[in-house]
């Protein structure tokens, strides 16, 4: 129940994950591979504010997920902030309170000249250790130079 007496409802599952792989580790791999870019840009779905996979690290045995998801438009806050002459600082922290089912939700963002904080991406944890930090940070690094590298060659704003 919430804070207002009314008990939470699952809303419906999602339709992109066949039944059968419901509720198990290859269900949430499947949903992480049809959300990549990659896919995305084949289905005509792909656009600077569609959320995508960054990074998915999926080890059943261990019960251990990281993964990320941002958008081009997000992941160039990154970016931005370094045409404005000021050094990209990578603000990061996790909170356990965002979800019912207990793991951690990142947030990966940056301060602007606004002194206000920026998203770059979020992404969702089984544990919140160093290797969790740095498979998420690696990916945010790549995919920011590689979304301005792209837009370079293309000719389009940041």
């Amino acid at each position: 129940m919430n804070a207002f007496g009314v008990p939470f409802v699952r809303k419906k599952q999602c339709i992109n994950v066949p039944q059968e792989l419901r509720g198990t580790f290859d269900g949430l791999q499947h949903y992480f591979d049809s959300h990549t870019r990659e896919v995305l840009v084949k289905a005509g779905q792909f656009h600077e504010h569609k959320p995508y996979t960054l990074c998915c690290e999926i080890n059943a045995l261990t019960k251990r997920v990281v993964s990320a998801f941002s958008s081009e438009n997000l992941l160039l806050n990154a970016y931005r902030q370094d045409l404005l002459a000021i050094p990209t600082l990578l603000c990061m922290d996790a909170s356990y309170r965002l979800v019912l089912e207990g793991h951690s939700v990142f947030l990966f963002g940056t301060h602007g000249v606004d002194h206000k904080f920026h998203i770059i991406c979020m992404g969702a944890c089984s544990t919140e250790d160093t290797a969790a930090h740095r498979s998420m940070y690696e990916a945010v690094v790549t995919e920011v130079e590689r979304v301005v590298r792209d837009r370079a060659v293309r000719g389009l704003g940041i």
